[in-house]
């Protein structure tokens, strides 16, 4: 199987998070980075809810995806909860997964949704989204992307033997 990653790209809704520690200009961008230096951290206030937009990349002609992966790197709060997930159009389709984090200034966690099987077509894995959600503030993540797991399918082109040889 191939491995494609895909990172935000777009901050398609964002409800109570802000910029944190080296967060430059949106949420996707302090998210899509390789550093924990810069993230997002939810404020003071009711649900916090933010959507990420993915970057796309184009599988090869008849590759079929096999799974998805959400991953992120999460602290926060101690004794609470941040949920993340998959989503389309802003609603979670896969993968809700509760991470429980232990408290600021401790250790950057690797949260996952681990591996989900997923049939997703190339307008699908186009408009995939990141779903994080947490009803507590001081919730903080510096790292979210997703793998796409597929096979490639060559597409073939077979041109008949003339005379048939089993007829």
């Amino acid at each position: 199987m191939t491995t494609v990653v895909l990172r935000p790209n777009a901050t398609d809704s964002n409800t109570l998070w802000g910029f944190a520690s080296g967060a430059t200009g949106s949420a996707h961008a302090a998210t899509a980075d390789e550093l924990d230096t810069s993230y997002i951290d939810s404020l003071a206030g009711g649900v916090r809810t933010i959507v990420l937009g993915l970057g796309t990349s184009a599988l090869p002609a008849g590759a079929v995806t096999k799974a998805v992966k959400v991953d992120v790197r999460v602290r926060g709060n101690s004794s609470s909860f941040t949920t993340f997930s998959l989503a389309l159009a802003g609603v979670s389709i896969l993968g809700t997964r509760a991470e429980y984090t232990t408290g600021l200034g401790a250790a950057w966690f690797a949260g996952s949704t681990g591996l989900l099987a997923a049939t997703l077509s190339q307008t699908q894995i186009d408009a995939l989204q990141v779903l994080l959600t947490t009803t507590f503030n001081d919730q903080q993540f510096s790292r979210v992307a997703v793998d796409v797991m597929y096979v490639a399918i060559p597409v073939v082109a077979v041109t008949a033997v003339t005379p048939d040889p089993y007829t």
